[in-house]
């Protein structure tokens, strides 16, 4: 069983609680959920804060059974602050690549995004996953996914694409996926449940993260859960985003 996990950390500057405490309810999640790998959205690098090190390799201190922690930044401030992506793995990543997210001139942008792509190798087939985190504006969110598909289609094999898409199920721009043949794994599981993973004033609000899979993964996948990194004394949450874990099953189609 192979065990996905995916969490939008949004930097240090989050709403819910100082990142000390944050980090320690996402250290909590992972050892609970027992992921093979983790991809993180919103991860920051301060140069000011911590001695410099970037949130994923915080959590990797943490975690010595994750040894693999890769970073790759896609905003650079004058500051020396950068915000990114990242991967913490417990098994053996093949390689990494990443696709870096085009601004359409002229729209406003928060920032600079990117797609973090990694490969993973078993014995029967290779594996591929797309961490994304995409910023929220119905314009950039259909070219997003034009050039994300552009980006799929240089690879071929089973494929997972999760991570913070900042939209809406119902949106527009998310036919493009549907229309390519992926499955959203949500509804999948749960059709009568809205799965909501942002919170606003610690209520769900919306479901903005999403699983994905295409059509030569599906057969693989046996379930996804949120994970609500919640301390029940505070109520406090790891992060204004819940997270997802799915699990699959690499040798199911060998077998048959």
């Amino acid at each position: 069983m192979l065990k996905i996990m995916s969490l939008d950390l949004n930097g240090y500057d989050n709403p819910t609680a100082p990142w000390p405490v944050r980090q320690g309810l996402v250290r909590e999640m992972i050892l609970d959920a027992v992921p093979d790998v983790v991809a993180l959205q919103g991860v920051e690098k301060d140069p000011s804060l911590y001695d410099g090190v970037d949130q994923a390799d915080q959590l990797g201190g943490l975690l010595p059974e994750y040894k693999t922690v890769i970073f790759r930044p896609a905003l650079f401030a004058n500051s020396g602050v950068t915000e990114g992506l990242a991967f913490l793995g417990r098994i053996e990543i093949e390689y990494t690549d990443h696709l870096p997210i085009r601004e359409i001139l002229g729209e406003a942008h928060v920032y600079p995004r990117l797609v973090l792509h990694a490969c993973f190798s078993f014995p029967h087939t290779q594996f591929h996953l797309y961490n994304v985190f995409f910023p929220r504006d119905p314009l950039h969110s259909l070219q997003n996914l034009r050039d994300l598909m552009t980006f799929i289609k240089l690879y071929s094999g089973p494929a997972l694409l999760l991570g913070d898409l900042n939209m809406n199920p119902d949106d527009e721009a998310l036919r493009l996926l549907k229309e390519e043949g992926w499955i959203d794994l949500w509804p999948e599981f749960y059709p009568e449940e809205n799965g909501m993973t942002y919170y606003e004033a610690g209520q769900p609000v919306g479901r903005f993260d999403y699983a994905w899979a295409n059509p030569e993964l599906r057969p693989y996948v046996e379930g996804m859960k949120i994970l609500n990194g919640t301390q029940e004394e505070t109520n406090v949450k790891s992060a204004d985003h819940a997270g997802l874990l799915v699990s699959l099953n690499l040798q199911t189609q060998a077998n048959q």
